[in-house]
């Protein structure tokens, strides 16, 4: 248990950690755990969009019911998702080698 003088230094700690007061440090701060961009929501641009549903009727035949549909849209999803994802991975490998000077 926390003695009353480590509680007051606390609380005296605390009024200086208060983080950005400004709105461009709370911009600045907002972006601090963004590393790689995976993270954002994806957003398919028109080519995107077509191939997501080119590789979805692929995927789902003629003939496919409710369900077969959305667990197809799923696998178009996740197949689009991983493509950016080693898209972003050999941005990041060249980014390092430049960095490297290799």
């Amino acid at each position: 248990m926390a003695t009353d003088k480590q509680i007051a230094a606390n609380r005296a700690n605390a009024l200086r950690s208060t983080g950005p007061k400004t709105a461009a440090g709370r911009a600045k701060s907002s972006r601090n755990a963004l590393r790689h961009g995976l993270s954002l929501p994806t957003e398919m641009d028109a080519d995107e969009l077509a191939k997501f549903h080119t590789l979805e009727a692929a995927l789902a035949g003629d003939r496919a019911d409710e369900d077969r549909q959305r667990a197809v849209a799923e696998m178009a999803q996740a197949q689009l998702e991983l493509l950016r994802v080693r898209k972003v991975r050999a941005a990041m490998l060249a980014a390092a080698d430049l960095e490297g000077g290799d």
